[in-house]
């Protein structure tokens, strides 16, 4: 998974997420021995906003640093619909710190094709990590807003 998914969300009446995968060839940060390696799990709190109409539900969310820095991420449990192109890049940290800018292509059952614009920041010290950003969904049957927050203690 990477951390594309974070954009991937579709909401209704509910959110749904969906992954992406691929191989990397490319990446954000480069590998480098990091004292944060570790699984950290929490929730993940989304609110969109789009048609007059604002939306929040949580999800379980874990997000795991290698050795070497790189971040990924998943959503025990979910299962979701929906699609993005993944040119495969990969996440490191840089210190303590992800950041990550992305417009993707991406299409969803209730959506259609949209072109999508999002930032998420992701921060850890020794005990828990943190995430925040957002997302701005250019679809086909409409445009919505989302905002994305979590927090993550350590648990290995």
């Amino acid at each position: 998974m990477k951390m594309r998914n974070a954009f991937l969300v579709l909401g209704t009446a509910t959110i749904l997420l969906s992954g992406c995968s691929g191989s990397s060839t490319s990446g954000v940060g480069a590998p480098s021995s990091t004292p944060y390696a570790g699984t950290y799990d929490g929730v993940l709190n989304i609110t969109l906003r789009g048609s007059g109409a604002s939306v929040s539900d949580s999800m379980n969310y874990r997000v795991t640093v290698g050795v070497d820095g790189e971040v990924t991420e998943n959503f025990p449990g979910f299962s979701g619909s929906g699609t993005c192109d993944d040119d495969g890049t990969r996440y490191y940290l840089t210190g303590n710190v992800l950041e990550v800018s992305e417009n993707l292509s991406c299409a969803f059952p209730n959506l259609g094709k949209c072109s999508v614009q999002g930032n998420i920041r992701y921060v850890f010290n020794a005990t828990a990590g943190s995430s925040s950003g957002s997302a701005k969904y250019f679809c086909e049957a409409g445009n919505i807003t989302a905002t994305l927050s979590g927090y993550l203690p350590k648990t290995s």
